[in-house]
């Protein structure tokens, strides 16, 4: 019996041996191969997911990005509107407004003259067409430089508008001078302002005739101003004694010489041009000599000559 037993135990043992030699190296070297090839398969299971998750997520996030900028975009308008609003109050029209003062006794031209010609003279510069750049200054001298008649020019620039206003300042004529070439108006201190055929005024000024050659420009010095000073000084004082003045030439014989023709004598009176104070006394002088021959029934045949101080000569 303990022998029979024994060969089965040994039977069974041995037939369970190779079951476990056999079983158990190839379970663990196929259970490891399994487990990594479950484990692989598993992370491949899981990767596809977490890609996915990853993608969802990116999605929204452009998509609420996207949403963001949507909702920026009147922003963005408003302020692009707000430049071009800017960059447009900046800009200058080319079309200027023309405004000519008006005052007692100066010359100008017609307003549409001005109108038309200070408006070229606005447009021929490319910088006037925005505020930083405008060439007020230039464009003043420009203006000045064509129309001497002129005695200022004020360009201003608006704030808020386009529109730029150019104001004219014509000058105020103190002599009327007949030259050779033409009649021209003089201001105070001897300078030609235009021909008066170009230009009118609104009160008659004093007529000086010149026998010399003297050619006349517009805008150039044609008397000194103590010379301009002593004719003006003379005018008034002759006018303020009712002498009735014929006309007043500058001499072509003698420098600085001033002939005085009246309307009620046939002689001329000679004055000599120096300082405006020496006017009265020899106004004077002359007005009590001719008193004197009027009286005396004498009169020159030639003419009076009162160019030396407090002595009247005549013949």
């Amino acid at each position: 019996m303990r022998l029979r037993r024994h060969k089965e135990a040994t039977a069974n043992s041995a037939r369970r041996r190779p079951t476990q030699a056999n079983a158990g190296a190839p379970v663990f070297s196929y259970y490891n191969n399994g487990q990594r090839r479950q484990q692989s398969s598993e992370a491949q299971s899981t990767r596809p997911h977490t890609s996915s998750d990853n993608r969802g997520n990116t999605t929204k996030s452009r998509g609420r990005g996207i949403r963001l900028e949507l909702r920026h975009i009147p922003t963005y308008i408003a302020l692009a509107m707000l430049g071009a609003a800017f960059l447009y109050v900046l800009t200058l029209s080319s079309s200027p407004r023309i405004v000519l003062e008006q005052h007692p006794g100066v010359v100008q031209r017609d307003a549409s003259i001005y109108t038309r010609e200070v408006t070229d003279i606005w447009q021929k510069s490319v910088l006037n067409r925005m505020k930083l750049t405008a060439q007020t200054g230039g464009t003043r001298q420009d203006i000045l430089n064509e129309y001497h008649e002129l005695a200022d020019v004020r360009v201003q620039l608006p704030l808020v508008g386009r529109r730029p206003t150019i104001v004219l300042v014509p000058a105020a004529p103190a002599l009327q001078l007949r030259a050779q070439n033409g009649i021209f108006y003089l201001d105070a201190n001897g300078k030609a302002l235009a021909d008066t055929s170009y230009v009118t005024s609104s009160s008659e000024v004093p007529t000086l005739s010149d026998d010399s050659v003297l050619s006349v420009e517009p805008g150039k010095q044609v008397l000194a101003q103590s010379q301009s000073s002593y004719i003006l000084q003379l005018f008034a004082q002759l006018k303020a004694a009712n002498v009735p003045i014929q006309s007043l030439t500058l001499s072509a014989s003698a420098v600085n010489q001033v002939d005085l023709r009246t309307s009620d004598h046939a002689y001329y009176v000679k004055f000599q041009i120096g300082e405006s104070s020496e006017v009265r006394q020899a106004v004077g002088s002359y007005l009590a000599t001719r008193k004197k021959l009027e009286g005396s029934a004498v009169t020159p045949a030639e003419y009076m000559d009162a160019r030396v101080s407090e002595k009247v000569f005549y013949k």
